[in-house]
């Protein structure tokens, strides 16, 4: 028990806790992680195969359309960034320049050092709130044996 502390300063204690608690997660929300930008790539990714296939199915659409009557600018068929999502599958498949420059980036720390310093916080919290309580609860109990030496 922190019996040298008054309540009041572990209620201090407590609210300068949960401020750094959302501090930290508003740090993250800036900052990101590692593990973030990885699923932002693979969401970038997703997203490459989803206009690949929409650009190779609509120009089978014109091609059917089409005939042999004559030839059509394929390019106007085309989704907006099918160039880019190309570019992406490529090098996906083959030196992976972007995920490289996504891994050698510095993201200032983990999602795992995050996580830490976030339960290690909550765990601090979370002690205090129990030694508030107990203070509540024994003061409580000699309320309780001053009225029952009352008797």
């Amino acid at each position: 028990m922190r019996m040298t502390e008054t309540t009041e300063d572990l209620q201090s204690s407590r609210m300068a806790l949960i401020e750094s608690v959302r501090q930290a997660k508003n740090k993250r929300t800036h900052d990101k992680t590692l593990e973030d930008a990885l699923d932002a790539y693979d969401g970038l990714l997703a997203d490459a195969y989803k206009t690949r296939e929409l650009g190779l199915d609509t120009q089978v659409h014109r091609l059917k359309n089409i005939g042999r009557v004559g030839t059509l600018n394929f390019e106007r068929g085309l989704p907006p960034n099918f160039q880019d999502a190309i570019w992406l599958i490529e090098d996906h498949d083959g030196p992976q320049t972007l995920r490289n420059r996504v891994l050698e980036a510095d993201y200032g720390w983990t999602l795992e050092g995050y996580q830490a310093e976030i339960a290690k916080k909550q765990r601090a919290i979370n002690s205090i709130d129990v030694e508030i309580n107990q203070r509540v609860i024994d003061g409580m109990q000699q309320k309780i044996d001053e009225l029952k030496g009352a008797d």
